[in-house]
């Protein structure tokens, strides 16, 4: 059901190896200093010729839940859009935070948006991928340049409610996050960077709410 890579540098290396091999997920590791979006492109790339339906890129801070795999996949079964984030975070983006608020508690099993707001855990429907790297090729932030593949092909992106992945809010690699948005960026990352409701379902379905 689901292909994985999980994308890190060598200075958290651990932290990836141990989520590997609890996923049996490749690791992407940049040891050269490429940046985090060709790293994640580059994930991305190996991904595009699972034979599974869905293709899953992880950071390597990413905390999943108890029986993550069965999970996602019970998830991805219902996910009424082709890309899909498995973490809706608090504190960043800022200006984002009033929206989710109003929405969280919702009933619904997904949070809709036209914006990809994180990069900690993706997955895609393994078919749109080689579109994909033609969109993302040369752009950062890979969130921001996710939301405008999906824009321009009327994709929808969706959150699952409540988030199969936590963030493991222990510092970042970069001082700046890059933005091609003026404000609120370029800012120093001090917001807390923690799932806003983190657990499971018995079961899934496709309802949604939009953002």
């Amino acid at each position: 059901m689901i292909e994985i890579a999980i994308v890190t540098h060598q200075r958290r290396y651990s932290d990836a190896l141990d989520l590997a091999e609890r996923l049996s997920a490749t690791i992407c590791m940049d040891d050269i200093g490429m940046g985090a979006a060709r790293n994640h492109e580059r994930a991305w790339t190996w991904l595009k010729d699972s034979p599974e339906p869905w293709s899953l890129v992880l950071e390597d801070d990413a905390v999943v839940c108890t029986d993550f795999l069965n999970q996602a996949s019970m998830a991805l079964a219902h996910a009424p859009s082709p890309i899909v984030s498995f973490y809706l975070g608090r504190g960043r983006p800022p200006h984002w935070q009033p929206k989710i608020a109003r929405v969280i508690a919702s009933e619904s099993h997904w949070i809709t948006s036209t914006e990809m707001l994180h990069g900690v855990a993706t997955a895609v429907r393994t078919e749109l991928i080689p579109d994909l790297l033609t969109w993302i090729e040369d752009q950062e932030p890979v969130d921001e340049a996710i939301s405008d593949f999906a824009q321009q092909n009327h994709f929808e992106i969706s959150y699952v409610n409540p988030s199969l992945v936590d963030h493991r809010d222990n510092g970042t690699i970069m001082d700046y996050h890059p933005t091609r948005h003026p404000d609120p960026d370029p800012v120093r990352r001090n917001e807390i960077r923690r799932a806003w409701v983190l657990g499971t379902r018995p079961d899934w379905n496709s309802s949604a709410i939009a953002m």
